[in-house]
């Protein structure tokens, strides 16, 4: 709690919110809100959990704990999903919306609710080993050239990146170019989020401007 209080103590005079993002564990969740319970400002908190749909945190710990805990804060003003696949975002609203209720009830005030997820691509299950790279040829070695550098490993899943080990969640491919999700397949999630009741939505890691008009178009298009 002591480097939240440090950040804080340096932001507070110049900042109207505070957003903790990427929370990772229960621990964390509780040791930001402790941190801001010193001060007279609004928290948006942002979780990140696994890539499966399973609403866990990348700790391994229930979603549903660590909002738990947020419940006690009453100068929580949103409750966010972020660094997280699409599919998992959405996944997790549900379970938002009823905390923000809660809160928000407590609190008579307004909590708002929703997600900006990462847009790599999905390309084999979580926690699966990358394949062995070739056994490297000795430089010098008579009659045999110096081996060339080992191929790059498949494209990570956020999971992956993190070091999780859930299974994977897989997006249809006309979604990607490439290795990142198009302006138009994250849209669709979007949209869906805010069908779901998100009124804060953004785009994460793998992101471009494209992606972020692709969100505002969205949100245009359920006014």
């Amino acid at each position: 709690m002591e480097e939240y209080s440090k950040l804080i103590e340096g932001l507070n005079p110049c900042v109207d919110l505070f957003i903790t993002e990427t929370l990772c564990s229960v621990r964390e969740v509780r040791a930001a809100c402790e941190a801001l319970s010193a001060v007279p400002r609004p928290l948006f908190i942002g979780v990140s959990v696994k890539d499966d749909g399973s609403n866990r945190l990348r700790s391994g710990e229930d979603l549903q704990a660590a909002l738990d805990v947020a419940k006690n804060y009453g100068f929580i003003r949103g409750l966010l999903v972020n660094c997280s696949s699409p599919a998992a975002v959405g996944a997790a609203l549900p379970l938002l919306k009823a905390a923000a209720m809660e809160i928000g009830r407590d609190a008579e005030e307004t909590v708002r609710i929703g997600g900006y997820a990462n847009l790599f691509k999905v390309s084999r299950r979580a926690g699966a080993p990358p394949p062995p790279a070739p056994a490297p040829t000795p430089a010098g070695a008579p009659g045999r050239p110096s081996s060339p550098p080992p191929p790059p490993p498949p494209q990570q899943t956020t999971d992956e990146w993190l070091g999780g080990e859930a299974p994977a969640v897989t997006t249809e491919d006309g979604d990607y170019s490439g290795d990142v999700m198009t302006p138009a397949g994250y849209a669709k999630h979007v949209a869906s989020w805010i069908e779901a009741g998100a009124t804060v939505v953004g785009a994460c890691c793998g992101s471009t401007p494209a992606h972020i008009q692709a969100c505002r178009a969205a949100i245009t298009a359920s006014a």
